[in-house]
């Protein structure tokens, strides 16, 4: 039942089977939807493996797009290779999903690897970039450095104060 709380009419919808199975044809679907259990599992995997391909490939070639400068060369033709041979069995009519699961597993690899590298490559420069950010800024007496490169004094505690008024009485 629903009420409008507005005007408090209610209204209700009622469903009605109009044909009941009996035991021997409930019976009957469990079966058959056990007997082809296994049918449907492998069929659910096919679809799975066909969509995860399809999107790879189609991630991998945006991500190729946005970072082929970044990435080595021989790595970016490796990738595109690999790319296009999936590509090419997804666009097939008989699709052979046992060879699409391995090409995936191949790009896979290949892109994990470029990643890798890419990040790899990214966080040595930044830390070189700190590196040399520090060394200016303790170098720099306009920063308020000495003009000499800053030594590190011991253990840092992080702590909190707050300032009290003399004058004030409590």
């Amino acid at each position: 039942m629903a009420k409008d709380l507005g005007t408090g009419k209610e209204q209700g919808v009622k469903i009605v089977a109009s044909q009941k199975l009996n035991d021997d044809e409930i019976e009957k679907m469990k079966k058959d939807a056990e007997a082809h259990e296994a049918e449907d599992k492998r069929k659910r995997e096919e679809v799975e493996t066909i969509n995860a391909a399809d999107s790879t490939v189609y991630g991998t070639e945006k991500m190729l797009e946005e970072l082929k400068d970044k990435i080595p060369e021989k790595a970016v033709s490796t990738i595109r290779e690999k790319n296009e041979e999936l590509k090419k069995l997804l666009e097939a009519k008989e699709r052979d999903v046992k060879v699409v699961k391995e090409k995936l597993e191949e790009l896979n690899k290949e892109v994990q690897a470029a990643s890798t590298e890419l990040y790899r490559k990214a966080q040595e420069e930044a830390a070189k970039q700190q590196a040399q950010g520090q060394d200016r800024e303790s170098e720099d007496p306009r920063s308020g450095g000495t003009g000499k490169k800053k030594k590190s004094k011991g253990k840092v505690v992080d702590a909190e104060f707050t300032e009290e008024d003399k004058d004030k009485k409590d």
